[in-house]
């Protein structure tokens, strides 16, 4: 049980970190303190997509594309995934549908995706009906689904 606390607390702080990352960056690109006028910004947080990557993907290319046609109204500036992207991290499937609805922001909003307990290797045990999948993240962290299609 110590883990899940853990882990949400280090998940939380590395969302917090991007976040203010972001910021950091966007303030660096704003006007000099001497021009008193500075362009208000966008942050766009995508909440855990895992079960719309799994059900309905339209779900997830939606927000991505409301985000490219709101970017330059809006000043979107950055865009951060809080994690669990996928609900299985075994079925490639999902890894692929959540590639492609975040593609479309490559080279044209910054964006940045937090791996979430449900994108850990570790949790596609098996068998999947009986297994415990926080007992293995206790022992695995490997993320090579997650670095394979966000790497």
């Amino acid at each position: 049980m110590w883990f899940r606390s853990r882990l949400r607390r280090w998940l939380a702080l590395t969302g917090c970190a991007t976040m203010l990352a972001a910021l950091a960056s966007s303030f660096a690109s704003t006007p000099s303190q001497a021009d008193p006028v500075v362009k208000p910004f966008t942050l766009v947080m995508i909440p855990d997509t895992q079960l719309a990557v799994q059900n309905k993907p339209e779900l997830f290319y939606a927000q991505t594309e409301w985000i490219l046609q709101e970017r330059k109204r809006a000043n979107i500036r950055f865009v951060v995934h809080v994690g669990d992207v996928v609900e299985w991290p075994s079925r490639i499937s999902d890894w692929e549908r959540a590639k492609m609805a975040m593609q479309p922001l490559d080279r044209k909003v910054p964006y940045q995706l937090a791996v979430g307990n449900h994108d850990f290797d570790a949790w596609a045990c098996e068998p999947p009906a009986t297994c415990n999948p926080w007992e293995h993240i206790e022992e695995d962290r490997s993320t090579t689904y997650f670095n394979t299609y966000f790497p």
